[in-house]
């Protein structure tokens, strides 16, 4: 039966309306699929033979009967790549940028298995394509005219056309009709390609993209999201995720990442991901993210009372101990000696041979670019919510909330069309109502920084540690209020700070020096600082100048002068003629050098309205104290 179906086959071959040309074609076709390993390049051939207009049924036809072959041919294919792929090794920038093309990455034509079977069936097919073409010419113009001459003669020929329904029978037995009889071959364009390609391949690449547009995000929002959530123990949430496979872009509106022991709290909200994949580079082995922008990511970070993070939840992932104990138990139920005597005797008796398995060597090719390519990251917020709820005994007060706010991120800060923007909002958990705010903003493109600090209510003690070794007398109290501005261009600091200071009284420590002052003039400067404290809060500003590294914070004028006014106004003048001779030198220095001493700055009107403020809460103004740009 097979053997009347294959002659069947090979006759209804040769009567097709395909020219001796296109059926050898088909032939070679089959040779090269049968030849190669099973798996792509299979595919790929039958492909190529179903878009030229060849014989694909003799393609079929001849497929295994090379694979029948193809196992002892594979010593001479395998010597062939080698030979090819390393021996030649001026050829290494060919093979190098031809393995990895789009498609052609897929088919591992590094291996030498691979090579040298295609270069094998290659040369197999020469010969054969020209034998094939000559036996096909020489069938339809002799023997199957020589064939028909001899049966009309014959009366049982004559016999059986007359019974048509039996006549046909023979006929179909025989491969059908003649059709290179009864129609003529394809001219041009259609002579290599079918007809039947210009709308099948187009049909099939619809539904190849029309497929992708349905799957990716399906797949995301439930494979993916449920993979995750199984390994973190976090419920992972995609909403309504969308991929365009016309130009590769996957948008996901929303994603959240749930805390597992508290099922109302998000840890992580990412909003508006878009994703420009590059869908020819998937087709060379690579994954290229031409962009990827988020609208805006957020983490709630919370440190609890046990000191423990809740981020800490997510890598408990799933709890896997009930398997295991499963296992344990029902383990302790099996003979596992007899089962593993069983499987070594299954195992020998008929073991599994890999006939390939002595070709598997492959040429180790350079990559002719990185797997992994993220050209572009664009950032529009990052939003980090810090809640301390631990409380602590430290010599710092403790943060309890920090708010980070980044803006305008991007994996190159050079290629983003504005300034990178941080801010950062903090609250202190000792002091309910202080606050410090930090914004920087980065414009690298022309290498340009603005910093702004802002200080609320600050309890000044509460930070000794900070300034304590460098500060050559102690603070005994005082809450601070602070606004610095500040730009950096080319490594080069221009700025100004607004300092508020309420009830402040300071500590002179024996023998110690004030601004290049003697210890007598230095301990009249903190008994003028503390007399004048007394009386006004303190409101100065003063320049910030310096480089990045080393800035410098120009405070020293305000501050003798402050101390000038507190000695004249505690009736200390006279006592102190000497430290104040050396005051109003210092004075003398710093207006030289251009210090704008006691001046209200234009930045500075919030501070001097909390300013005015205190003085009307406290009457100060009935006193004489008055703002520092009035006096």
């Amino acid at each position: 039966m097979v053997v009347l179906k294959t002659a069947r086959g090979l006759f209804k071959i040769l009567n097709a309306e395909l020219t001796p040309a296109q059926i050898a074609f088909g032939f070679c076709f089959g040779i090269a699929a049968g030849l190669v390993p099973f798996g792509w390049n299979t595919l790929f051939l039958f492909s190529i033979a179903l878009v030229f207009n060849c014989s694909f049924s003799g393609a079929l036809l001849t497929f295994p009967f090379a694979k029948l072959f193809s196992i002892p041919l594979a010593s001479i294919s395998y010597a062939l790549g080698h030979a090819l792929l390393d021996a030649l090794s001026f050829l290494d920038s060919l093979w190098n940028n031809l393995f990895h093309w789009p498609v052609l990455a897929l088919m591992d034509y590094h291996r030498y298995l691979i090579f040298g079977s295609y270069v094998l069936s290659f040369l197999i097919a020469i010969p054969v394509f020209f034998l094939i073409k000559r036996t096909v010419e020489r069938y339809r113009t002799i023997w199957l005219e020589s064939l028909e001459n001899k049966l009309d003669a014959t009366r049982a020929y004559q016999a059986l056309q007359r019974r048509s329904w039996l006549f046909r029978l023979v006929q179909w037995a025989m491969g059908g009709r003649v059709y290179f009889r009864e129609k003529a071959p394809e001219r041009l364009f259609f002579r290599i390609f079918r007809k039947e390609s210009l709308w099948a391949v187009p049909v099939l690449y619809a539904l190849v993209l029309v497929l992708l547009a349905l799957i990716v995000p399906l797949t995301i929002s439930t494979l993916v999201a449920q993979a995750t959530t199984f390994v973190i123990g976090g419920e992972v949430d995609v909403r309504s995720a969308s991929f365009n496979s016309l130009n590769g872009r996957l948008v996901v509106p929303r994603l959240t990442v749930q805390n597992p022991s508290k099922k109302e709290e998000n840890v992580v909200v990412l909003s508006d991901l878009a994703l420009d994949l590059d869908l020819p580079a998937l087709l060379s082995k690579r994954l290229v993210i031409n962009e990827a922008s988020v609208g805006e990511i957020s983490f709630n970070v919370r440190r609890e009372a046990d000191g423990s993070l809740n981020l800490n939840h997510l890598d408990t992932g799933q709890d896997f101990s009930k398997y295991f104990d499963w296992l344990i138990k029902e383990a302790q139920k099996i003979d596992w000696i007899k089962l593993i005597k069983e499987y070594l005797k299954a195992r020998f008796e008929s073991p599994h041979k890999d006939d390939l398995a002595p070709y598997a060597g492959a040429r180790d090719l350079p990559g002719f670019a990185p797997a992994f390519v993220l050209e572009k990251l664009k950032v529009g917020r990052v939003h980090i919510n810090l809640t301390d709820e631990l409380q602590k005994n430290g010599k710092l007060p403790a943060i309890s909330m920090v708010d980070v706010i980044m803006d305008d991120l991007s994996w190159n800060s050079a290629l983003s069309p504005h300034p990178i923007k941080v801010t950062l909002h903090a609250t202190l958990s000792d002091m309910p109502d202080a606050s410090l705010s930090w914004t920087a903003l980065f414009d690298e493109r022309i290498a340009h920084r603005e910093f702004v600090l802002e200080l609320k209510k600050v309890n000044i003690v509460a930070l000794n540690p900070i300034y304590e070794k460098s500060l050559p007398f102690g603070i005994a109290q005082g809450v601070a209020t602070l606004t610095a501005k500040t730009t950096v261009d080319d490594k080069i600091n221009k700025g100004s700070t607004t300092l508020l200071v309420e009830g402040l009284r300071l500590q002179a420590p024996a023998n110690f020096s004030l601004f290049g002052l003697d210890p007598g003039a230095s301990k009249a400067v903190l008994d003028g600082i503390n007399a004048y404290a007394q009386r006004c809060p303190i409101l100065v500003e003063f320049p910030i100048s310096g480089t990045s590294e080393a800035p410098h914070f120009e405070i020293e004028g305000p501050l003798l002068e402050i101390a000038k006014k507190g000695l004249i106004w505690a009736g200390q003048s006279t006592l102190l003629s000497g430290p104040l001779a050396q005051i109003d030198q210092k004075l003398k220095e710093f207006q030289s050098l251009g210090q704008n001493l006691l001046s209200t700055p234009p930045g500075s009107d919030p501070l001097q309205a909390i300013f005015n403020q205190l003085l009307q809460q406290t009457g100060l103004r009935s006193q004489g104290c008055g703002s520092p740009k009035s006096e």
